[in-house]
C-alpha cells in the first residue's frame, strides 16, 4: 500500500479520483516542507507537516530499520513546475537524512504525470511528459486540429481524463522509482545543504530555457 504525499488539497482531490483508495492513502502537504537536512530534530518535530508525515507513516527518527513503517511505499505527488520539484527535493532530503534504507530499497517513489495533453474531438489523442516532447510532435505536424492543454498542477486535471490515461497505460508507467546512489545523496547535499558553493558552480554561466523542461 502507498502513502501519497500531495501538494495541497487540490492535488489530493485530482489524484485520488484517478488512483482510487484501494491501494493508496493520501496526505496533503500545506506549503513547502521544512528543509530537514541540517535542521535540529527538535525543530523538525515542531514542524507540523513533517511531524504529521512521521506519525501517519509510523516512521522512526532515531533508527533506520523502520520495522514499524505502515506503508510499503511513499509516493511523492507534486506539480510539474519548479515549486513541485523543490518540494520533491525537500522531502527527499528528509528521507535521506532519517531513513536512507527506504531510498535504497526503492520505497520512495515519484508520481510523474503528463505535462501536456492533446485532444481531438474531446478525446485524448496523445500526451507528453515534457515541453520538449510536445514541441517535437507539434513540429512534426502530429497535432493538427488538436486542442492542447497544459497541466502544470495535479489539481487542474479532470480526474476522468487522468484515470482514463492510467487505466489505459497502467499505473507503473507513471510511478518512477528512485535509484539511490552516492551520487544521488551528494546531489541532495549540494542542493539543500548549507554550503552554497556547489550550487554556485553548477549555475555559473548557465542559460535556461523552458523548451528543455
Amino acid at each position: 500500500k502507498y502513502l501519497v504525499l500531495t501538494e495541497g488539497d487540490s492535488a489530493k482531490g485530482g489524484i485520488s479520483g484517478a488512483l482510487g483508495r484501494d491501494f493508496f492513502s493520501y496526505f496533503p502537504l500545506r506549503g513547502k516542507p521544512l528543509n530537514a537536512y541540517e535542521a535540529t530534530v527538535k525543530k523538525i518535530l515542531e514542524n507540523k507537516e513533517i511531524n504529521s508525515v512521521v506519525k501517519i507513516s509510523g516512521m522512526r527518527l532515531d533508527k533506520d530499520d523502520q520495522k514499524e513503517f505502515r506503508y510499503e511505499n511513499i509516493l511523492i505527488a507534486t506539480d510539474q513546475d519548479a515549486d513541485g520539484i523543490h518540494i520533491r527535493a525537500l522531502l527527499l532530503s528528509f528521507y535521506s537524512r532519517f531513513s536512507p534504507s527506504l531510498l535504497k530499497q526503492g520505497r520512495i517513489q515519484i508520481l510523474q504525470t503528463p505535462l501536456v495533453v492533446a485532444k481531438k474531438n474531446k478525446k485524448i489523442k496523445s500526451y507528453y511528459f515534457t515541453l520538449g516532447e510536445y514541441q517535437k510532435a507539434e513540429a512534426a505536424g502530429k497535432l493538427k486540429g488538436c486542442q492542447i492543454t497544459y497541466y502544470k498542477g495535479l489539481g487542474t486535471w479532470d480526474a476522468k481524463d487522468l484515470k482514463g490515461i492510467i487505466a489505459k497505460e497502467g499505473i507503473e508507467k507513471f510511478i518512477v522509482p528512485l535509484e539511490w546512489t552516492k551520487e544521488s545523496e551528494q546531489s541532495i547535499i549540494d542542493w539543500v545543504g548549507s554550503k552554497t558553493e556547489a550550487r554556485k558552480v553548477f549555475l555559473r554561466d548557465k542559460s535556461f530555457s523552458l523548451e528543455a523542461i
